[in-house]
C-alpha cells in the first residue's frame, strides 16, 4: 500500500477556523495518494508536470506541502480529520484501522457549525467500514471522479465542506 507522502490541502479550513477570519462560503480539501511535493509546479517542484494542479494550487486560499504523521495513509488521514496525533486516535496500523466514533472529526465539527458535508474517497482504508464518514452528510467512492466534479461544479456560495482524497496519480 503506497503510503501518504505528501498532502496537498487546499485548507482554507485552517483560516476559516480562526476567529479574526470571518467565513461562511464553501470549504474544499483535497488530499492526494503518494504524490511528493517536489513533483509539483506550485509546490516546488519542475514546471510542466502538473499544469492543472498547478493552476489550482494558484486559486486556492492556501496550499502547500504537508509533512505527513505516519506513513500509512489510515493513520495520517485520521490525524488530519482529528487534529490527534497517532497514537491519541489509535489508528496505527492495517489491523487496527478503526477510528473511534468517540473522537470528534473536521467533518463532525463543521457539521455542528451548519455547513453539508461530503466526503469522496478512494482507496481501501477510507470507506465507512474503517470509520472515515464520520460528520459527513454524503461519503462517496471517489470511483472516475465523475460525482465529485458535479458537486464541485454545483457548489455554491454557501456553507459547504467538501473532501476529495485521490488516488495514486498515474498516466492515463
Amino acid at each position: 500500500m503506497a503510503s501518504l507522502v505528501s498532502l496537498l490541502s487546499l485548507l482554507s479550513f485552517l483560516t476559516a477556523c480562526a476567529p479574526d477570519y470571518p467565513h461562511d462560503g464553501p470549504i474544499v480539501l483535497i488530499t492526494l495518494d503518494s504524490l511528493r511535493a517536489d513533483a509539483v509546479e506550485g509546490l516546488g517542484g519542475e514546471p510542466g508536470l502538473t499544469p492543472r494542479m498547478d493552476e489550482l494550487i494558484r486559486e486556492a486560499d492556501w496550499a502547500g506541502p504537508a509533512i505527513a504523521s505516519s506513513s500509512w495513509e489510515g493513520s495520517t488521514l485520521a490525524t488530519l480529520f482529528t487534529g490527534l496525533r497517532p497514537w491519541q486516535h489509535q489508528v496505527l496500523y492495517q489491523g487496527r484501522a478503526h477510528l473511534s466514533p468517540a473522537l470528534i472529526t473536521l467533518a463532525e465539527a463543521l457539521r455542528a457549525a451548519g455547513y453539508k458535508t461530503a466526503g469522496h474517497w478512494s482507496g481501501p482504508w477510507n470507506d465507512h467500514t474503517y470509520g472515515f464518514n464520520q460528520g459527513f452528510d454524503v461519503f462517496q467512492s471517489y470511483g472516475k471522479g465523475v460525482r465529485l466534479v458535479e458537486r464541485l461544479a454545483g457548489m455554491k456560495d454557501e456553507r459547504q465542506f467538501v473532501w476529495a482524497h485521490l488516488p495514486a496519480p498515474a498516466a492515463p
